[in-house]
């Protein structure tokens, strides 16, 4: 019994002692690419590439990703932990951390462009940032998660939750779930009294596969609406802004069936606004503010 309770404590202590020896290695920082930390991940992807760096596989935990490289000539593995768009830290990891399984699922892809975002408050009828942004999409198992850092440094984070996202931003997780539209190239993200648009103006192909039938005609009404394919056209009373008089704007209308439809207004300034409609009731639009008389919704 003392032989196999010492036989315990040796390899216990053998153990603990290698356990520590490799936290203490995963830790080293990569003197090679220390001047990356904190730069944005999608720019400095081709930097690490061009350094002799081989992807290996990306793990999300939290609000962090952490991506697996292998250093060329050692071999090594190399870590990288990415939140808010940045690389936060680039170390040394377990070589078992580089090791990959088999396996049926689709690999992920991971996207950023520069576009222009468009982040509304309703509750004050006015938008609190409107400018250049850049925005992050990864795609996973059919599923696309979404970062948009816009220009005055604040980020938002969308996670799908079922057919919704949970929303992070620099102040937290947000207790409300958010809703996506589409149209053409921009995307929209509705929650609580924020509604905020990421348009990626001529790099479609980031967004999600549903946007990419654009010549398709069966394609869903906001591509078609998009494209000014419609199956009606007409006028509306309408103005800019609450209190402006009432005047004539454009309109038309690409109508899916089954009181499914998207609306699409012309306004005075230029601007277009989308109106989406399902069951015959509006469920969202997209930016270009729009006040407007009485009117029915589109018919099937």
């Amino acid at each position: 019994m003392r032989l196999l309770m010492s036989v315990f404590i040796f390899v216990f202590v053998g153990i603990t002692a290698t356990y520590s020896f490799h936290s203490v290695n995963a830790q080293e920082p990569v003197d090679a690419l220390s001047d990356l930390v904190g730069a944005k991940a999608g720019q400095a992807e081709n930097a690490i590439k061009d350094r002799g760096y081989t992807w290996v596989k990306t793990d999300k935990s939290g609000g962090s990703a952490y991506s697996y490289w292998r250093e060329s000539g050692s071999n090594k593995c190399v870590t990288i932990r990415t939140a808010d768009g940045r690389y936060q830290s680039i170390v040394y990891a377990p070589d078992f951390d580089c090791e990959t399984v088999a396996s049926t699922e689709s690999a992920s892809v991971s996207t950023t462009v520069e576009g222009k975002c468009r982040l509304y408050n309703e509750k004050s009828n006015r938008y609190r940032y409107e400018g250049s942004c850049e925005i992050e999409q990864d795609k996973s198992d059919g599923r696309s998660e979404y970062k948009i850092t816009l220009g005055n440094g604040d980020f938002y984070h969308f996670v799908p939750q079922g057919a919704k996202y949970k929303v992070e931003m620099r102040q937290g997780w947000s207790s409300h779930l958010a809703a996506k539209t589409e149209m053409g190239n921009v995307a929209t993200f509705e929650w609580y009294k924020w509604k905020l648009s990421a348009d990626t103006g001529d790099a479609p192909e980031t967004m999600d596969e549903s946007s990419t039938g654009a010549d398709d005609e069966s394609a869903n009404s906001a591509v078609r609406a998009g494209q000014g394919k419609f199956d009606a056209t007409g006028k509306i009373p309408c103005a800019q802004a609450k209190g402006q008089p009432m005047g004539q704007c454009s309109f038309g209308v690409a109508r899916d069936g089954g009181g499914t439809a998207t609306v699409s207004v012309s306004l005075p300034d230029g601007r277009k606004r989308a109106i989406f409609f399902e069951n015959g009731k509006p469920t969202g639009s997209l930016p270009g503010r729009l006040v407007r008389g009485p009117q029915p919704a589109p018919a099937a």
